[in-house]
């Protein structure tokens, strides 16, 4: 199986400390090993948690930079200044962090842009998170978000480094459970197999590909499913 060198479905730029501002790259002793990203969809959100595994090859740098996208109905232009209010609403509405064993993250800062497979209501909020810690040989991440339903359907991107989709594997996986009162239904289209039932869509991700899968309320009884999913990302495959 081949590892790719982040989201996962999230993005991950790894960056030693003395490498340039805003670097577009992949820290070369870090290699992505695994991903499990759960979410559970309710009716107005889903409570996103991602779980992702790395190992280091050679000398973990002292700085790591983070980028975790969130799909986002933004009240302003991605152009507008830095001070937007979207990025007060935004902290408020989705609540994005990381987690390394007992230390929480949250985003120095949040930019947005318009992706092309969204509506044009939509936009892509990228939560950048700098993290100075002691990084082992090998070590995973735990990133956690609120994911608000928009036109019925829940929305993830899957980003990765070097824009190289992992191999189809068990290792890699974002998994979608409904709680009380709604079914699921995919509705985006996707190089590898994928389950698809209305009481869980699992899906192998590929970089840039857009998940999109539409959430029907239901009724209780009716073919939805019982209790609330209860679950916690794993720590490992």
């Amino acid at each position: 199986m081949k590892t790719s060198t982040v989201q996962t479905t999230l993005w991950l730029i790894f960056c030693a400390a003395f490498s340039s501002a805003n670097p577009v790259l992949v820290e070369s002793s870090i290699n992505k090993t695994w991903e499990r990203c759960l979410i559970s969809v309710s009716k107005d959100v889903a409570t996103v948690s991602c779980a992702v595994g790395y190992g280091v090859h050679k000398y973990p740098p002292s700085e790591l930079e983070v980028l975790v996208p969130v799909v986002w109905q933004q009240g302003k232009s991605p152009d507008a200044a830095p001070n937007n209010p979207d990025t007060k609403d935004f902290m408020k509405s989705c609540d994005p962090r990381i987690e390394i064993g007992r230390s929480v993250f949250k985003p120095d800062k949040i930019t947005f842009r318009k992706d092309e497979s969204l509506s044009k209501d939509l936009s892509v909020a990228i939560c950048h998170f700098t993290i100075r810690i002691v990084i082992p040989k090998s070590f995973s991440i735990v990133v956690s978000y609120e994911q608000p339903i928009y036109n019925e359907h829940v929305y993830y991107l899957p980003l990765f480094e070097d824009q190289r989709s992992p191999e189809q594997s068990d290792a890699y996986t974002v998994s979608l459970f409904p709680t009380r009162g709604v079914k699921l239904k995919l509705s985006s289209k996707h190089a590898y197999s994928v389950i698809d039932m209305s009481t869980r869509v699992t899906i192998h991700p590929c970089h840039n590909e857009m998940i999109a899968v539409k959430v029907k309320p239901v009724e209780v009884g009716d073919g939805g499913s019982g209790k609330p999913v209860n679950f916690s990302a794993s720590s490992n495959p």
